[in-house]
């Protein structure tokens, strides 16, 4: 989305390399959207699997359906991949240059 930061935009992109559905990169990207608005402005590389259990079990408190918490939970799941993939590509990229 326009809006989104780009981190956001490079998760999008990085789900279309890696040949997932429209759908599914759309559900992904609106969890770790929120996710991250819940988490506001704290530095990615802080964030751990525990927050996101604190987090769905928040959305179970709430009343989030089971299907909506496992959308939300594979979604994340990726997310914090993703940002360990590029945590790892990002030291390759300054050597090389």
């Amino acid at each position: 989305m326009r809006n989104d930061p780009p981190i956001l935009n490079a998760f999008r992109s990085d789900l279309g390399q890696r040949k997932h559905t429209y759908a599914t990169r759309a559900c992904y990207v609106t969890a770790a959207r929120a996710f991250l608005r819940q988490h506001g402005d704290r530095d990615l590389d802080e964030l751990t699997p525990r927050e996101v259990r604190r987090y769905l079990e928040a959305l179970k408190a709430r009343g989030v359906s089971l299907s909506s918490r496992e959308g939300a939970r594979a979604g994340l799941v990726q997310f914090l991949g993703f940002l360990v993939r590029r945590r790892v590509q990002e030291p390759r990229l300054a050597r090389a240059a």
